[in-house]
């Protein structure tokens, strides 16, 4: 039975989407192949060490069998097999990577703060609070690129919906997106509903 009146929104941007509907878990390749593939990227120099970095932190959790995004990919799937209408509310990825690079001690900043929170099988809700709150201390701007103006840009485009929206969305995003979401209550009658479901990654760029 389709449903066309539902709005499926999940925390993708388009690139990130191709990557994601065509990736399997046969997909793994080298660190030499990471290396080259991100220096073939475009953009400037610190643009592809970023690349290359969030490479290998995906890599090392797919060894550890967690693959971030996995959810979003079901829930694309099962949109187009229900027949629900689509859509990617996320930040376009190249955007998110230009903010990272300007952040100030980026890698060493990256690396304290990946040894801080490596154990992603305690990853809650209130494991995510704890740690997010480290993070802003040890780098607000890398927080506030990373986290921040992302929960914004996703609170917008949910905002901009009428009707019935089914939103998949990453566990980082959820206390902002929702905090987002109340302040806007208090002004707003808005028609919206909206349900959201948690992803059961930390992160998903």
């Amino acid at each position: 039975e389709q449903i066309c009146n539902v709005y499926l929104q999940v925390e993708l941007c388009k690139k990130r989407a191709m990557g994601i509907m065509d990736w399997t878990p046969e997909d793994e390749i080298s660190l030499y192949m990471l290396f080259r593939r991100s220096m073939e990227a475009a953009g400037g120099l610190c643009m592809k060490f970023v690349i290359f970095i969030q490479s290998c932190e995906e890599r090392r959790l797919h060894a550890n069998g967690i693959f971030p995004g996995l959810e979003f990919k079901v829930a694309i799937e099962e949109s187009s097999r229900v027949g629900a209408r689509c859509f990617y509310i996320d930040q376009d990825m190249d955007v998110t990577l230009q903010q990272l690079c300007k952040v100030s001690s980026f890698y060493w900043r990256w690396d304290a703060y990946r040894t801080r929170v490596r154990d992603e099988a305690k990853c809650t809700r209130s494991f995510l609070q704890e740690t997010h709150s480290f993070q802003k201390k040890l780098s607000p701007e890398f927080f506030e690129a990373m986290i921040e103006d992302r929960d914004k840009f996703m609170f917008t485009n949910l905002r901009s919906f009428q009707g019935k929206v089914i939103a998949v969305v990453g566990l980082a995003h959820m206390d902002g997106i929702e905090r987002l979401w109340k302040r806007a209550e208090e002004d707003d009658n808005s028609s919206v509903c909206i349900t959201v479901i948690e992803g059961c990654h930390g992160h998903s760029e």
